[in-house]
């Protein structure tokens, strides 16, 4: 598995006259794997969650408010000289949803003051499933 195996789409956000409607995730939609849960996760200005990889989760991540960096590892550098990352930054006023299958490291940092991103998983959180990097073992400049 690598980045290229990413998918970022933008859910459908509807305005209205006292605010927005912003979809998340339909159970039509292309990248829906089935629902296990769904949570909030919030990450103060700077701070950086780093790194993790699910061997079996699907995740859909969306930040909901504040803006989130979010760093994607092609798996197969990882422990070389070499890291190959994508990264991409969403919030809402940069509408997407990013889905991560299993098998990709990522980790993410909070850019304003309070962030907030929902993952809709397809599988309950396992910790047995998650495989946790140091942050130094991936070589990244999260400055």
């Amino acid at each position: 598995m690598n980045i290229s195996d990413l998918i970022i789409t933008e859910p459908n956000v509807i305005p209205t006259s006292s605010g927005s409607i912003m979809h998340l995730l339909k159970n039509t939609d292309a990248v829906f794997r089935g629902f296990g849960e769904c949570y909030l996760s919030s990450i103060g200005m700077n701070d950086v969650r780093a790194w993790k990889l699910h061997n079996l989760m699907t995740c859909n991540l969306l930040v909901i408010k504040g803006l989130v960096k979010f760093v994607f590892v092609d798996n197969r550098m990882i422990n070389t000289s070499q890291t190959v990352t994508d990264e991409i930054i969403i919030g809402p006023d940069n509408y997407k949803r990013i889905t991560v299958p299993p098998g990709i490291t990522f980790g993410f940092q909070g850019i304003c003051d309070d962030n907030l991103i929902i993952n809709i998983a397809n599988i309950c959180h396992n910790e047995s499933e998650v495989s946790r990097f140091n942050i130094d073992s991936i070589k990244y400049n999260w400055n």
